[in-house]
C-alpha cells in the first residue's frame, strides 16, 4: 500500500493519513478494495476479543483444566510439561500454543523431536520466526458518548475509520513508500 500511495500522493502527510488505516506492506488491491470488502466481515457479539473468553468457557465445559494470569517460563517437549513464572509445572497430553509464536520457539528445546525431519523442520521454522520483526497490531478505543446511535448511523456503518489528527498517525519516514 505505501508503493501505491507513493504513485498517487507527493504528500507524504496525505500518504500517511490513508496508509495509518493499514498494517505495513498491506497488498494495494486489499487496502483499495477494503472499504467495500469489510462490509462482508461479521464480527463476533463483543467483538473478536470475545473469542478468547468464548473458547475459554467452551474448554471448561468440556473438563479441559484453564489457567489464566501466568507466563510460561519453560517448555519441555520430551516431558511434556510447562513450568509457569511462578514454577508450577503443568502436564500436558495436547498443547494448544495461543501465545506468541516467537515465545514457543524460544521457550522449547528441539533435542526432543526424536523424528529428523521434524526436527529439521522445528529448527528452520524457529530461524525463520526469530529473524522477523514483530507484527503490527490492532488499537480499540471504546468510548462513552452521549450522542444517540442514529447520529453515528447516519454519518457511517458499523465499522469506521476515525481519524482525527489530519496529518496521519506519524509513520516514520523510513516505513512509507515500501521502506518497510
Amino acid at each position: 500500500m505505501e508503493q501505491a500511495l507513493a504513485r498517487m500522493t507527493d504528500d507524504p502527510s496525505l500518504a500517511d493519513l490513508v496508509g495509518q488505516h493499514f498494517f505495513r506492506a498491506t497488498p494495494a488491491f486489499f487496502a483499495l478494495s477494503y472499504f467495500s470488502l469489510y462490509l462482508d466481515y461479521l464480527y463476533p457479539s463483543g467483538g473478536t476479543g470475545s473469542l478468547a473468553s468464548v473458547l475459554e468457557s467452551h474448554v471448561r465445559n468440556a473438563g479441559v483444566s484453564v489457567v489464566t494470569g501466568r507466563l510460561v517460563a519453560a517448555l519441555d517437549l520430551a516431558a511434556r510439561t510447562v513450568t509457569d513464572q511462578t514454577g508450577q509445572v503443568w502436564n500436558w497430553d495436547r498443547l494448544l500454543w495461543c501465545a506468541d509464536l516467537k515465545a514457543l520457539y524460544r521457550l522449547a528445546d528441539p533435542e526432543a523431536i526424536r523424528n529428523p525431519t521434524r526436527r529439521a523442520a522445528w529448527e528452520h521454522n524457529k530461524e525463520t520466526f526469530l529473524a522477523r520483526p514483530g507484527g503490527d497490531s490492532v488499537f480499540s478505543l471504546y468510548v462513552g458518548i452521549s450522542l444517540p446511535p442514529a447520529y453515528f448511523a447516519a454519518r457511517s456503518r458499523p465499522h469506521l475509520f476515525y481519524t482525527a489528527e489530519t496529518r496521519g498517525g506519524g509513520i516514520p519516514q523510513d516505513h512509507r513508500a515500501g521502506n518497510s
